[in-house]
């Protein structure tokens, strides 16, 4: 079994992909800039290169928001609708590599990007197919699926902790223990670090599986006004994808490095 774990696209972001001819607002079709030429060749060459897979889990702040903090300074377009409507051009791919009767999730953001409980990306949680919850909400704050024989729990939120980004993880682990759910498989997006590690497991499995998800926004202006020592700039960019098999669980990263700009063009 497969699952294909996509967060922290933040469509809308000057620093983060738009799909080339897409329409803003304003009626105006958005050339992509430097950084966005080079996130869109990567976004593409993964979408060509990934395995089929059973599940896509959409793992939060797939949309920016409009940026209030920097009164949308660095937004190229702004309407969170819109936003949804270029999100969805670009997960086409990645849909088109889902099996038939696979499953999506979609895990919410954080209000800042994605709207009140996700108001803005509700829509678009419910178009791209993802199941509703008992209250009728397609985007989701916390999932715990039974998937392959592993227990996955899955959220958006984790620690920023960028020297050991997976304490955390570690810690949600001890939580899950204490509500007797016992997870195999913690998953968590929002510090845009790619990371997994193995450590002693309390289900069925001899080990408990701790990933952190890559994103696919370059680091912006609020990262290098961070207090973190290293202003929080993250490794890698990509995706993930988790294999599972009855008795094993492992990462096959699709992750590429940041931009070292030569000139005017960002080059691999």
């Amino acid at each position: 079994m497969r699952i294909c774990i996509i967060a922290d696209l933040h469509v809308g972001s000057a620093f983060a992909p738009w799909p080339i001819g897409e329409a803003n607002s304003a009626g105006c079709r958005v050339e992509p800039n430097v950084g966005q030429r080079y996130l869109n060749a990567h976004w593409q060459r993964i979408a060509g290169e990934v395995p089929a897979f059973d599940v896509l889990v959409l793992g939060g702040d797939i949309i920016g928001g409009g940026e209030p903090k920097a009164e949308g300074r660095w937004a190229v377009e702004p309407d969170p609708g819109y936003q949804c409507k270029a999100a969805e051009a670009l997960l086409a791919p990645y849909l088109a590599k889902l099996v038939q009767g696979g499953e999506v999730v979609y895990i919410a953001g954080t209000e800042y990007h994605e709207g009140p409980e996700a108001s803005d990306i509700e829509a678009l949680a419910r178009r791209l197919g993802a199941k509703e919850d008992r209250y009728g909400h397609c985007a989701q704050t916390w999932v715990v699926r039974d998937w392959g024989g592993w227990r996955v729990d899955i959220a958006h939120r984790q620690g920023l902790s960028q020297r050991m980004p997976l304490g955390s993880n570690s810690v949600e682990g001890q939580y899950s223990d204490m509500n007797a759910l016992q997870a195999d498989i913690i998953i968590r997006s929002h510090s845009h670090r790619a990371s997994w590690a193995y450590e002693e497991g309390a289900n069925k499995h001899p080990f408990r599986l701790l990933v952190s998800t890559p994103a696919w926004q370059l680091q912006t202006r609020h990262a290098q006004r961070s207090t973190h020592p290293n202003r929080l700039w993250s490794r890698n960019l990509g995706l993930m994808i988790l294999e599972l098999t009855p008795d094993a669980a492992w990462v096959r990263p699709y992750v590429f490095d940041h931009p070292r700009m030569v000139g005017d063009e960002p080059t691999t």
